[in-house]
């Protein structure tokens, strides 16, 4: 396995004028990095200075690694010393995400939103559109919103983490190429299996309770009268996650138009989300596979996570590196998989 096209596109402003450079030759080290938490994806490279080019910020880069298309976007980074080679950062179409803007949402599910705004770049002029596609469907209605000068990025994921508090189920953006995509991790399912038989270079397993929750108050604020605020609350607790770990509480602050019983199901939502032990799974090494993604599901067997009481198991890909060389290999970090977020 190799590179089979690694090419800079620059275009001259103001002009119909697009200059392509084969630098496939040129090229190492190079790495591509996913992760689920609202983040563009990226590849880093090297390139040894050679005849006197010269990359610029803003060059396209498009990879491709044995016939598959990996990787398409733009130059954010170069560093150069006096080794004389190139250090270089490229993020994939999700980095403009990061723009900021105002929008008005009506009454829209997540994946709606989500076209409503990747239609705002075709809006800006046909040459700065995204391709874009929704995998999966979330179904849930969100209320209308107001973003004022918000970035794309925070309108979807405060969206996102609405629906999934909502319905216990997790959504996230990635880039498939140059197409960015909604998806739902339930259509992510893959029959990959990764462990001892999958020269998987080593491991960590690790559990712990830094972001759980046993206990939820959802709290709102009522009119004052004498300078005094009166509040209504409504709790929601795991009685055995609390004889267990000790009782871990969680405030959140109501909505002034919320009801008691909204407020109700909102303590029980966030209680079903946050009380979790949270597992983490990191394999390094690995046998690389251009199946696996953030955002990927797969199967994990190790025998020393089975002496212990976790045979085969579905996990899912939170972060993911590839390093494409002359032994393609690959990080992951993740978590088990149970069917919500």
């Amino acid at each position: 396995m190799t590179i089979t096209n690694f090419t800079v596109s620059r275009v001259t402003p103001n002009t119909a004028i697009t200059t392509v450079y084969d630098i496939a030759q040129m090229v190492s080290k190079i790495q591509w990095v996913t992760d689920m938490n609202f983040s563009a994806g990226q590849l880093n490279f090297y390139i040894k200075n050679a005849s006197g080019f010269k990359l610029q910020l803003g060059d396209m880069i498009d990879f491709h690694w044995d016939n598959t298309k990996v990787f398409h976007g733009r130059v954010f980074d170069i560093q150069y010393d006096r080794t004389e080679v190139f250090q270089v950062l490229a993020y994939d179409s999700m980095r403009f995400l990061k723009n900021e803007d105002t929008l008005v949402f009506p009454v829209a599910t997540a994946r709606q939103r989500f076209e409503r705004i990747m239609q705002t770049f075709g809006a800006s002029g046909s040459n700065l559109a995204i391709p874009y596609h929704s995998v999966s469907d979330d179904g849930y209605k969100l209320p209308a919103e107001v973003c004022d000068g918000k970035t794309y990025w925070d309108m979807i994921s405060s969206a996102i983490n609405t629906v999934e508090q909502a319905t216990n189920q997790e959504y996230f953006l990635r880039a498939n190429y140059d197409t960015v995509e909604f998806v739902g991790a339930k259509d992510t399912q893959t029959n990959i299996l990764l462990g001892d038989n999958s020269l998987v270079g080593d491991f960590t397993f690790e559990l712990n309770l830094d972001n759980l929750y046993n206990a939820v108050k959802v709290v709102r604020s009522d009119s004052q009268a004498n300078n005094r605020t009166s509040y209504t609350t409504q709790e929601a607790a795991a009685a055995n996650s609390i004889d267990l770990y000790g009782k871990l509480q969680k405030v959140e602050s109501a909505d002034s138009n919320e009801n008691s019983a909204q407020m109700q199901a909102k303590a029980t939502a966030l209680l079903a989300q946050l009380n979790r032990v949270q597992d983490i799974i990191t394999l390094t090494g690995a046998v690389g596979n251009i199946n696996i993604r953030a955002g990927q599901r797969f199967f994990l067997y190790m025998d020393k996570l089975n002496n212990i009481g976790y045979g085969q198991q579905e996990a899912i890909a939170d972060t993911v590196t590839h390093y494409f060389d002359a032994a393609w290999t690959m990080d992951v970090k993740g978590r088990w998989y149970n069917g919500a977020n």
